[in-house]
């Protein structure tokens, strides 16, 4: 606010006037070295001469008393740079712009993350004309980093969700050829021959089959025996065994495992029977899908929960299977039992199956 001042002349007090205004009043020589002025109403009254710099071109006028030294003048405030102001704002951006930029990037959420984000560029946009560019200028990078992992992270936990979502119906395609060109289908595959034959499977004594160790998951299972071990086409799927009798039914075991999100919700966590059956209706709702039983299960050491399920696809046919869920680590494993040949067939051969599920295990 510029500074207001009063003056007397002709025994009448005028004012207030600013500061340019007092100057070309003592230019005009209406306001003389003795003439008594004041800055606002509070300060006292005192001759013009001693405001410095108010008369540059004049003579002071001689002191009344040679002897007493003179007190010191009066400074002219000098107008508030309006700049001043507007440079502090834009140096409190330039800081904002880089506290959100690190606050974006060390919380990639999605609420830190996104936000975070724009508020640094933003704020660091405000201030690139501030003294404390470099601040404003780290904000805007961090902010950059911050999206970059913010849509790694995105694109990973979608491509997991997707990849889960497709597995299951890759399998019931798969399933749904009719025999006479199924073997077209399996063509692809590729068999694998197992470690041991006629083994004995670890833990058990009434089961010798094919022994098979997953080096990459670290698991090992025993399939029954005769039954035809294969790498599926299906990228999800990491083993399966398949059994084919003389008239063309099909019944098969297949262990898939999903790597969980970076950040998995609470009900990709949650391992209850409900929880994987809703999903499972969520994963399929172009089909038809009927829950028959459900229960938990230990498999080895692993707490399980299983499903029944029942799914119908017309006209192509019908898939029963009986599908486990456990965790292990990082990873969600399904394993499923499964026949598109029937009731009768899947019934007579679920215990077998069940059976050789019960072998797996982690470790050798």
């Amino acid at each position: 606010m510029a500074a207001e001042w009063y003056h007397q002349t002709g025994g009448q007090q005028s004012g207030p006037v600013d500061s340019r205004e007092l100057r070309r009043l003592a230019e005009a020589g209406i306001v003389r070295p003795d003439t008594l002025v004041r800055q606002g109403t509070s300060n006292p009254w005192v001759r013009a001469e001693r405001v410095h710099g108010l008369f540059q071109r004049s003579t002071p006028a001689p002191s009344p008393s040679r002897g007493a030294s003179a007190p010191p003048p009066l400074p002219l405030p000098s107008p508030v740079s309006a700049g001043t102001k507007v440079a502090d704002s834009n140096e409190k951006l330039a800081t904002a712009s880089l506290v959100c930029g690190i606050v974006a990037l060390a919380y990639p959420s999605f609420i830190t993350g996104p936000i975070g984000s724009v508020a640094a560029i933003v704020t660091g946009i405000l201030g690139l004309r501030s003294k404390k560019r470099g601040r404003a200028i780290a904000g805007m990078v961090l902010a950059g980093l911050a999206l970059a992992v913010f849509g790694i992270l995105t694109y990973l936990e979608v491509s997991t969700r997707r990849d889960l979502n497709d597995l299951v119906q890759r399998e019931l395609l798969q399933s749904r050829v009719p025999p006479s060109t199924r073997q077209q289908t399996v063509i692809p595959e590729q068999t694998v021959t197992p470690q041991r034959k006629g083994t004995t499977a670890p833990g058990r004594s009434d089961l010798a089959g094919e022994y098979y160790f997953d080096a990459s998951h670290g698991f090992s299972i025993t399939f029954p025996s005769g039954w035809t071990v294969k790498k599926s086409s299906n990228p999800e799927t990491i083993i399966k065994a398949v059994y084919r009798d003389s008239s063309g039914n099909i019944a098969q075991i297949a262990i898939a495992g999903y790597k969980l999100p970076y950040q998995p919700s609470k009900e990709e966590l949650t391992l209850t029977a409900d929880a994987r059956w809703e999903s499972l209706q969520e994963q399929y709702q172009d089909f038809s899908l009927k829950r028959r039983d459900s229960g938990t299960a230990k498999i080895r050491s692993k707490d399980a929960v299983w499903n029944t399920v029942e799914i119908t696809a017309p006209p192509q046919g019908r898939m029963i299977g009986k599908h486990y869920h456990f965790i292990q680590g990082s990873t969600l494993y399904r394993v499923s039992a499964m026949s598109d040949s029937g009731e009768a067939f899947f019934t007579a051969n679920l215990p077998l199956m069940d059976e050789a599920i019960s072998t797996l295990a982690f470790g050798r």
